[in-house]
Order: C-alpha cells, then structure tokens, then sequence
C-alpha cells in the first residue's frame, strides 16, 4: 500500500472535517448565513428558512463523522479506506445539491467538489492496493 497516498487521504479528511466543524457551527449560531457572506433570498423556501439545517449536517455528518472515520486511519485500514469512500462520495453530492439549491454562490464549491472527486479517486487506489495484499 501507498502510505504516502494513504496519509494524504488522512490528511484531507482531517482539513475538510475540521472545517466543516467551524462552518457548521457558524451557521448554526447564525441560520441567517450573514456571518459567512450567505443570504437567505438564495434559499428555495419551499425547503428551508434558514442555514439551520444545512449547518447541523455540516457540523454532524461531514465534521464529526469524518473525525469519526478519520480516526480509523491508524489502525483499521480497510474501515477507513470505506469511509473515506463514503465520505467522498457524499461531498460530491451535497456541493452538487448546494449548487442546485443555490447556485454557484462561492469558489469554494468547485474546490470541495474537487476535493471529494480526489477523495474517491484515491481511495479506490488504496481500496484496489489493500486488496492486492489481502488487507481488504
């Protein structure tokens, strides 16, 4: 197994967890989003008021947890390397559900998009590597 690819994966769950902590709860204290340059006119209504909401998952889904599963880097390999698969593909899906709710609003959309993309990419690297050497 590529370690260096391995702790780099670590590394960027780490960074995009952590800031998914410090987003979340920015909007959590304050659902208008004014605080991180987010109007609420951008929201659909029909589905939310507020950042309340999508706070709470960044806080609870994409912070916590992926401090959850980054904690599987040291010793269950194969865990990690599912949850980084996870991890990634639900990055994908909420950058592209944020965009479609609304619209592209930040530079920081396509980089995160880039990001889980990265992530799937190199955890299936490790995924097919921790097969060969009968880890997986």
């Amino acid at each position: 197994m590529n370690k260096k690819i391995y702790w780099a994966l670590a590394s960027i769950l780490a960074f995009v967890s952590l800031g998914a902590i410090s987003g979340g709860y920015s909007l959590v204290n304050d659902p208008s989003g004014a605080g991180m340059g987010l109007s609420v006119t951008a929201l659909d209504t029909r589905f939310l008021h507020d950042y309340k909401i999508p706070g709470l998952i960044l806080t609870y889904y994409f912070g916590f947890s992926g401090m959850f599963i980054f904690s599987f880097a040291f010793k269950r390999f194969k865990t990690f390397t599912q949850g980084i698969l996870l991890y990634g593909a639900s990055l994908v899906v909420w950058i592209l559900a944020q965009v479609a709710i609304i619209g592209f609003a930040s530079w920081l959309q396509p980089l995160f998009l880039a990001i889980g993309l990265l992530m799937l990419w190199l955890g299936n690297k490790v995924r097919i590597q921790l097969k060969g050497i009968n880890q997986w």
